[in-house]
């Protein structure tokens, strides 16, 4: 009998990102008869377990050994991955016929799988292409209706998901999904502004008076300054957030979803975690406040 094709995935960063390299795995591997395997990393980037977010990431996959997850996890991080990229392709090559980091994605760097490679390894946190290991652009990335078909195949935690229904429910009528991170990310704090943010919303209701709007932030004062200006038509949530536990990451998870369950969305366009709230809600009306594209 002919051994299965492996594709182990170590997916890096926030969740956002997570889903985003899950879901581009998940199609080279439907695509090219792989079998999926998921290292997990429980780290300051994410606190949690994928079972703690995800009853089923739609698709069938296996986990390593403990000790296996242990090492995967620990050796495999950004960080040291772009600082030791060439000691990383090597190591790798001894154990798989294809290693695919973030630097390969972005650079084209020999990064497309052949048909004898049996055993690969993607530790990353980019989107690449379904038919191979290449950059993605964003716009290309929210277009395609693969990603956005298995966005929506994401099944999360049945607790999360009452606790969404919850919220939703006390908001009562259509509305408007705003993210704003204001505490960790350089370039989208430089390029939106509360300025840019604002000129969305006064336009928004201009043409619609009664307009509400949900506000997703890992700011309590950004939370606090739009609901003074904005008074009666902001809702947030007052759950905990953080990357580290798994109660922040709950409370993350809650305020994506109710950003996917939006009539539109006010974002950053280099927000992953924004994107993965419009691929999972199929939202179109998306403005995206960046400087750049002014």
């Amino acid at each position: 009998m002919m051994r299965k094709k492996k594709l182990l995935v170590v997916p890096l960063a926030g969740l956002g990102n997570r889903m985003r390299v899950l879901s581009s795995c998940i199609q080279i591997a439907q695509k090219e008869g792989y079998e999926l395997s998921v290292a997990w990393p429980v780290n300051d980037e994410l606190g949690c377990e994928l079972e703690d977010v995800f009853e089923s990431i739609g698709y069938q996959y296996t986990v390593p050994s403990k000790w296996k997850q242990k090492i995967l996890t620990n050796v495999y991080r950004t960080g040291l991955l772009n600082k030791y990229y060439g000691a990383f392709k090597f190591l790798s090559g001894l154990f798989y016929s294809r290693s695919v980091f973030d630097k390969d994605i972005k650079n084209f760097n020999q990064a497309k799988i052949n048909s004898d490679d049996s055993d690969v390894i993607v530790a990353s946190c980019m989107a690449f292409s379904n038919d191979s290991f290449t950059p993605i652009t964003l716009v290309d990335f929210l277009k395609n209706e693969a990603n956005r078909d298995h966005f929506k195949r994401f099944v999360f935690n049945p607790k999360l998901v009452k606790q969404v229904d919850d919220e939703f429910s006390k908001i009562g009528e259509p509305y408007v999904g705003i993210h704003i991170r204001r505490t960790d990310h350089a370039d989208i704090i430089k390029h939106s502004p509360d300025q840019n943010f604002i000129e969305k919303i006064d336009a928004i209701i201009a043409d619609h008076p009664n307009q509400k709007f949900f506000l997703a932030t890992d700011d309590p004062a950004v939370k606090k300054f739009y609901q003074a200006k904005y008074e009666g038509r902001i809702f947030t949530v007052n759950h905990k957030l953080s990357r580290v536990d798994v109660e922040g990451v709950y409370g993350a998870v809650i305020e994506l979803l109710l950003l996917s369950r939006a009539n539109g969305m006010i974002c950053s366009m280099i927000s992953s975690y924004s994107n993965a709230a419009i691929l999972i809600g199929d939202i179109k009306n998306v403005e995206y406040v960046d400087s750049f594209l002014a």
